[in-house]
């Protein structure tokens, strides 16, 4: 990982699944305190996005794309090509003949980039099936949480 003087170490990536959250679940005009104490977090270097959740982020939600692309300092914007080999592991374990891999987006990559950089994934999917983030995460020692539990890891308050 690169560093910069000004950068924290990094601890997590974020699924596209909890950006969407953040702004439909916690709106900030109701969730106030949660955006503005999540805003420094996100700017500080400790939050990795992939280049593919922007895209996702482009095409579902343009404002967010714009507003997490401006805060998410460019050395913690990773390309998921730096990661592939581990990628294309786990879509051949946990993908491939489930009917899932012509579907795949960032959900691999991210959990190649946790894997190997040893980041928590923060992810609001359910353990529900085999091709779900936190099954596989749980699968490859990859620390997963939602929202809730980085809100009280981060001690964040809603108060």
């Amino acid at each position: 990982m690169q560093n910069n003087l000004f950068l924290k170490a990094a601890e997590y990536i974020f699924d596209t699944s909890s950006f969407i959250a953040l702004r439909k679940t916690y709106p900030e005009d109701i969730f106030v305190g949660l955006h503005k104490q999540l805003i420094p977090i996100l700017a500080s270097g400790r939050v990795i996005v992939l280049d593919v959740v922007f895209a996702e982020l482009k095409d579902k939600e343009l404002q967010l794309f714009n507003l997490i692309k401006s805060i998410v300092p460019k050395e913690r914007q990773f390309d998921f090509e730096n990661y592939i080999e581990t990628t294309q592991e786990l879509i051949h374990n946990y993908y491939d003949g489930k009917g899932k891999t012509h579907n795949l987006k960032a959900d691999p990559h991210i959990i190649a980039v946790g894997k190997i950089e040893k980041l928590t994934v923060v992810s609001e999917e359910f353990n529900s099936d085999s091709t779900k983030i936190p099954y596989v995460c749980d699968k490859e020692k990859v620390k997963c949480i939602d929202l809730l539990e980085l809100m009280r890891k981060e001690k964040i308050t809603l108060n």
